[in-house]
This record gives structure tokens, C-alpha cells and sequence, in this order.
């Protein structure tokens, strides 16, 4: 999972697809957590299944994010990744 600035108020998020192997049931899509750091409040974007990023727009300037992606399914979401942070609007 990595994280790119795309403009003063937006980041991209990409990640790479879960093998189907190692998920149980097909994969309805992914739940990207994001806070500023210092925040106990997680806003969720979701992306579709075969999707490998989603742009995160209207964000605070000059704010770290953190940011964890989770794939789900018919019988809930998978394991979150591990919390990166990421610093905005530099």
C-alpha cells in the first residue's frame, strides 16, 4: 500500500489486488480508512473490486493522513493493512 500527492488537497491511494486464494469469497471491493493523525475518527471510501486505487480529494493542507485498505466480501472485511501516514500539501 503507498500513498501520492496529486494536488495542495488530494492524495491517491494504490494498493495491490488480494489473490484469491487468500481471501474467502469474491471480493465485493475495498474499504480505504483514512484520518488526520492525532484523530480517533476513520472516514471510509470504498473502491470496487478491481479497482487498485481511489483519489482522496478535499483534504486539509499541510496534515498528515493516516490511511489503512481492507478488501471485503459477501461475509465481511478482510484483515486492515498496516497504518501508513502520509504528509499533505507540502
Amino acid at each position: 500500500v503507498q500513498a501520492i500527492r496529486t494536488g495542495t488537497d488530494s492524495i491517491r491511494v494504490l494498493w495491490k489486488p488480494v489473490a484469491m486464494d487468500s481471501s474467502v469469497g469474491p471480493i465485493k471491493g475495498y474499504k480505504i480508512y483514512y484520518r488526520p493523525a492525532g484523530s480517533t475518527l476513520w472516514t471510509i471510501a470504498t473502491a470496487c473490486s478491481s479497482c487498485i486505487s481511489i483519489d482522496l480529494e478535499k483534504l486539509a493542507n499541510f496534515t498528515t493522513y493516516r490511511f489503512q485498505v481492507a478488501a471485503f466480501s459477501e461475509l465481511g472485511d478482510g484483515a486492515r493493512s498496516p497504518t501508513f501516514g502520509v504528509l499533505e500539501g507540502i
